[in-house]
This record gives C-alpha cells, structure tokens and sequence, in this order.
C-alpha cells in the first residue's frame, strides 16, 4: 500500500497570508478605486467618438457619392451644352433640354440618402430634374407642399454660386450645392443634390446614446444642418456663440466644457475636413459623473465586504480546514496514482490535478473540437503555433483542402423541443456512412446549426464534386428516412485551419440565399459569389409600373412585377442584399403613389421584412398592396367623374352670379382652388375658368339672338362685370364682338 503523508503547512500558511491581504487590500482599494474612475471615463470618451465616428463615416460616405454624381454630371457634354440657353428659346434647344433631362434620368444615385438631383442653368434662370423644366416656384411647390415658408430665402440660396460645394440647410431641407464651373466669365450651373432629410434624420436618431444629450452637425460656416434635439435650432441659436468660442480651442476629437443656462456640459468636437463639416455633442456633467457613481459605491461595498470577509475568514480557517481535509481523503481514495512522499495539502492537490491534466490531454477528440470551434470563430492565425501538437495526428486539416457546411432544420417546433432534436451521434454516422471514410468529418453544434467541417484526405481535382454530392445525399437522406427537412451552406474550398472562419462566414452567406432561391435544399456558396451586385430595374419600367399603379390598372402591376422577379431572383439570382434592396425599392414606390395620390396606405417596410421569410413571402405582401391601391385608385376616378358633374351643374345654375369664379366653386366643394383647377382640367381637359366664361357666352349667345335687350342687360344676365368683359369673352370665344354677332343673328329665334 502507498505511504503518502500529509503534512499540515496550509492552517498556519493562510493565516499570514489573510494578514498581509488585509494590510495590501486597503492600499489596494485606493489605487484601484482612482485607476477605475479615470478608466470608465475614458471609456465612456472612447464610446462617445466611436459612435461620432460612425456618423461622420456615414456622412462622409454619403458626400462621396454626391461627389460622384457631381463628376458624372460635370463630364456629360449633354448638360454643358445647355448653359447658354437663354429663356427665349427656339426648337433646337428645347431638343437639347430634352437630351439633358432624358439623360439625368439615367444617372444612378449611389446612396439611399440622394433623394433627387436637380441642375440649375443661370443663363436660362431655370432648373431641370428627372420630371422635367421647373421654375424656382415649382421646385418651392414641389418639395414644400406649398407650406407657408420663407420662398425668398429657397430662391436666393438655391441660385447662389458655390465654387466648393457644400451641405446646405434651407428651410428644413438639406442640399449639397456646387457650381461648375467657377470661371466667372463662362455661364454655371449649380448641381443641387436633394438630400432625404427624413432619412438623414433617421440616422441620426438610430444611434440611440445620443438621446442622452444635445448633437449638432455643423456646416463650415457654423450653421446648423441637423440635430437630435426636438428644440434644435431655436436651442442652437442660443447657445451658438458659446459653443464656436469653445470649439475654436479644440483640435479635432478633443473635448472641452462649456456653461449653458448654468448647466455645465462636456463638449465632444470632430472636425471633418474631407466634407467641411463640424459635430458636436453635449452631454451635462452629472450624467458623465452619474456612469462613475456606481464605482464609488461598488467600492464603498466592495471595502466592506472584503472587511467582513478577511475578519470571517480568519475565523473561519480552521473550520474550512476540515473541508480541505474531507477532499484530501476522497482524492487519496481515487484511482489516481502519484507517487510516495511527503506532501503538503496544497502540493498534494496540485500533484493530483496535474495527474487529471495528463489524462484529459488523452482526450484528443475533445480538445480538437475545442480549437476547431476557436477556428469557426476565426480565432486561429497564421502564426497561431499553440495547436499544431494537438493536430499532429490531423496534419490534413492544416494541408488539405476542407469544406464548411451549416445544416438548419426548417422545422422551428422541433428545434424548441430537445426531445426531437437528432443527435450528433446520429447526423455524425449518416456521413461517415455515406462517404465511407473517405472524407474527414467534424461534427459541431453551434447556435441554431450544426456545423460540419469536411476534409479532405488528398489532393484530387475531383474532390469538390464528390463532397458536393455526398452532402446532398446526406440531405435527401434525412428528408426521406427521417423526414427531418435541411437548408444547408456549403462553403467554397478552403486551405489552413487558419480560413475555417472565412469558411464559416461563406457558409452563412449561402444560407442566407435560402431568402431568394427557397428553402429545403443545398446551397453552394462557388455558385452565388459571382452573383450582381445590382438589380435590374431600369427607369422606363420604373415610370410604366408607377403609371399602372395611377390608372389602377392591377393587371398590368402585377405582370410587371413578375417580370421584376423573373429577371432578378430567377436569371440573374441576384444576391441576398440585392434584392432587399430592391423589395424595399418597390415598396417604397408603392408608398410614393398612394402619396401622390392622397390615398392612406399603411405600408411599414421593417415590418414586412420582419415577417416575411423569403422575397416570395414579400411579394405575396406587394402583390396585396397592388390590389388595394388600384381598388382605391378606381373608386377616386368615379368619385372624380360624379365630383366634375356636380361642379358643371353648379356652374349652370349660378352663371348669373358676378362672383362665381375658381375660387368660390373651390369653397362650395372644400378643395384648394389650385388644386380644384388642376383635378378639372385632368378630367376635362378644360381649363375651369375658361369653362365658367365659355359657358356665360354661351348664354349671352341667346340672349343676342331675336332680342332688343342692351349690351348692358345681357352682361349682367350671364354674370359678366360689365360689358367689356363681355366683349372680351366674346372675341375671344367666338371671334367677334357681341354687336356684330347680334347684326347677325339678332333676327333669329
């Protein structure tokens, strides 16, 4: 029987040790309480940037591509031609307008946050847009909605010269304006990009640490262009001169503190010279001290609890003592062998536990599992040595080619209940069994999948094709005799345990495709790489479904959006992004539409992309979303219809009244004589004016034929002010003056 004698060194061993952590703690605490405020608020400053930072990139991208399609416009001979059209222009040059407009059409917008892009011409003092010629007045009309705001100040900003182009506010718009070219003694044009200030504002407000305190973003003349604050600019204008006085000191990402309204803040400033733009955030002080508190208080706990403890456990070592011993008897009645000697409590559990690393380091499977999970994570480099004695038996998975694939069951109630779950045991065999130990096989559950990682064992051309095959007999094989459906990502080849995570990452990408091509089958990531990066939804197509959409012509909307899907999801297979960015464009049309149309369609675009599985589940959505607008938009024509019968019978019976006119029709059917004007003259042709005079003409027509009644009498039986504007109404109808027509026909009845 082995002698092993434990000596009893660790009772009087603690003792010391718990009077010198009582004496170092206390010092400890001071040190660490200091050390951890300066680290927190700097912490709370490395946040703070990091999440400006994000913005400015945002922003900066955002300038990159207007700039781009500053260069785009710059470089086309079409607009330049067009600079020294005056207003009196002949055929030729509204043939060149048309090329120039036709041509902006074309230009691509790089980024979701370009609304639109308009040109100004200064010779002609007109602008041009994809929807054609406007004036400064149509433009106003156009993104304003004829809201009461300053039009002079639209009108001067928007024709100024900016030989640097810049982010402009006006009103509460933001544009990016740059004039070409700056040569005074050649005529400009301006290129105005409309920014989408919704989305930009969106953005802002997506990064929700902000909401703590005030963010501005700044233009290089220090006025405002956007901010989180609900009272951002009359806010702003408050505090506008303290604020440059403070951030004149600062060089880019420092802070500073200012003293608002007695409220002291802490200033965080970037300066972007790439888009001459400046941001600032103001966070008040006690909130940068209230992140901190809860040190002092951690600490104040932490202090005396360590008191408590020291002075419990100097009690408490004797009695804990015997717990030690308790565990030394049941070790030295293990299977685990050490050698005679004498011991101390502690080296004789260390002497065990080093007998325990020995055999978990036998337990190879489990450790090359471990780092194959490090691997997956993308966690192992190139230089990464420390597993190469593990792999030494698995020299394949560092040489040879292997292929990641990620199996998701679709069944979502058998993934909640662990009862039906198949085992790694099970799924782990079936493969080994159909590849016949040809192929290496590593089975790994992680998140909702299961990954398997597949080698192979030596270099053959062949071997792709072969491993292919095998996982999709894998996959048919539990469909069939297990009835458990699989969507599976295959990764392309890889080479080093160092790329398991580019592999991984290539596995969900073709996973992610089961959003386009469906589910229930094997995806290969080599057969969607080359996939285009742009979905193919041309302008005319664009303005032909907006059209059908108007008409209500649900037929026709419906084919073109398989055409749409046809052309995008089926030949070309576009990726995954792709094509939610072109779902969410066709959504977004839909939305337009019953916009301008003033009909109150709910379409919340997150939600739909949130329920719905595959693009085929957001085109069930769109298809619906057709049908309702056209219902509506054909119930609006025959309102429309009945509303245009009701205004001519109107007419007809008050004609004789001297002030009827657009705007008291206007009032009697509650619409904007504006746009009255414009509904009447869609559905007649007409415009409602001149049907109002027409129709009085017509009148005194009768009234002139086998009559004695004066010039005067007839005026005001048909409503007229006087006789001149009966004369005039006449001529202009009928070609003649009211006596001559009488000459004529004054003996007719």
């Amino acid at each position: 029987m082995k002698k092993v004698i434990i000596k009893k060194e660790m009772f009087y061993s603690l003792l010391i040790p718990y009077v010198l952590l009582g004496i170092v703690g206390l010092i400890s605490f001071r040190y660490m309480y200091t050390t951890s405020i300066k680290n927190v608020n700097n912490e709370v400053i490395r946040g703070n940037y990091s999440i400006l930072n994000k913005i400015v990139r945002e922003i900066d991208y955002l300038v990159s591509d207007i700039e781009r399609l500053v260069i785009e416009v710059d470089s086309n001979p079409r607009f330049a031609r067009i600079l020294n059209l005056d207003k009196n222009r002949t055929g030729s040059d509204n043939y060149k307008l048309a090329m120039g407009i036709n041509e902006l059409k074309k230009i691509k917008k790089y980024n979701y946050l370009i609304e639109d892009l308009i040109l100004y011409y200064h010779k002609g003092d007109f602008f041009i847009n994809a929807l054609g010629i406007r004036d400064a007045d149509l433009l106003y009309t156009d993104y304003l909605l004829g809201e009461n705001k300053n039009q002079e100040e639209w009108n001067q900003k928007l024709k100024g010269n900016y030989p640097i182009g810049k982010l402009i506010k006006i009103l509460d718009e933001i544009f990016y304006i740059v004039t070409i070219p700056t040569n005074e003694t050649v005529e400009y044009s301006n290129v105005i990009v409309k920014v989408n200030t919704e989305q930009f504002n969106a953005l802002i407000g997506s990064y929700n640490n902000l909401n703590e305190g005030k963010f501005y973003i700044l233009d290089r003349d220090f006025e405002l262009l956007a901010s989180n604050d609900a009272d951002g600019s009359s806010s702003f204008e408050k505090d506008i001169e303290n604020l440059r006085a403070v951030t004149s000191t600062l060089s880019n990402q420092e802070i500073g503190s200012i003293t608002l309204n007695s409220q002291k803040y802490r200033v965080f400033y970037i300066e972007e010279n790439s888009s001459d733009l400046h941001y600032i955030w103001m966070i008040e002080e006690y909130q940068l001290r209230a992140k901190s508190s809860f040190i002092l208080v951690a600490f104040t706990g932490m202090g005396v609890a360590f008191v408590l403890l020291l002075i419990l456990g100097i009690k408490g070592v004797k009695k804990n003592y015997k717990k030690i011993e308790h565990i030394i008897n049941r070790l030295s009645k293990s299977n685990l062998s050490i050698e005679d000697h004498k011991y101390s409590e502690v080296t004789y559990i260390n002497s065990i536990l080093n007998n325990i690393e020995k055999k978990l380091k036998s337990q190879e499977k489990i450790m090359i599992e471990s780092i194959l999970r490090k691997a997956l994570y993308g966690l192992i480099e190139e230089t990464d040595e420390n597993y190469a004695y593990i792999l030494k038996n698995q020299k394949t998975l560092c040489t040879q080619g292997s292929v990641i694939t990620l199996f998701e069951d679709m069944d979502i109630e058998r993934k909640k209940a662990k009862d039906l779950k198949l085992s790694i045991f099970m799924i782990e065999n079936i493969i080994k069994e159909i590849f016949n130990g040809n192929i290496m096989s590593w089975v790994i559950p992680l998140n909702d999948w299961y990954v398997i990682i597949l080698n192979g064992q030596e270099e053959d051309e062949n071997e792709l094709d072969y491993i292919l095959e095998g996982v999709e007999r894998t996959r048919k094989f539990l469909a069939e005799q297990l009835k458990i459906e699989y969507t599976i990502g295959v990764s392309s080849p890889i080479i080093g345990i160092s790329n398991f995570g580019a592999g991984y990452k290539e596995a969900l990408e073709a996973l992610e495709e089961k959003q386009i091509i469906g589910t229930k089958q094997m995806i290969y990531y080599g057969n969607i790489e080359e996939h285009h990066n742009q979905y193919e939804f041309d302008q005319t197509k664009h303005k032909q479904w907006i059209n059908s959409l108007k008409l209500g012509d649900s037929e026709k909307a419906h084919k073109m959006i398989e055409e749409i899907y046809q052309i995008n999801f089926k030949e070309k297979q576009i990726s995954a992004e792709c094509g939610r960015l072109l779902l969410l464009d066709c959504l977004e049309t839909i939305k337009q539409v019953a916009k301008e149309l003033n009909i109150s369609l709910e379409i919340d675009t997150k939600d739909v992309f949130k329920k719905s599985y595959t693009v085929y589940d957001i085109r069930d959505k769109i298809d619906d979303l057709i049908e309702e607008i056209c219902k509506i938009t054909d119930q609006v024509k025959e309102n429309a219809k009945e509303r245009e019968e009701r205004i001519i019978q109107y007419i007809k019976e008050h004609y004789k009244d001297m002030n009827l006119n657009v705007a008291t029709v206007a009032d009697q059917f509650e619409l904007n004589a504006s746009y009255l004007s414009r509904l009447f003259k869609e559905q007649t042709g007409e415009n409602l004016l001149s049907y109002i005079n027409k129709y009085r003409v017509e009148q005194a027509k009768k009234l002139l034929q086998g009559t004695t009644k004066t010039l005067i009498k007839v005026a005001e039986e048909t409503g007229f002010l006087n006789t001149a504007a009966l004369t005039r109404a006449f001529k202009k109808y009928e070609g003649v003056m009211p006596g001559q027509y009488k000459e004529i026909y004054g003996n007719k009845k």
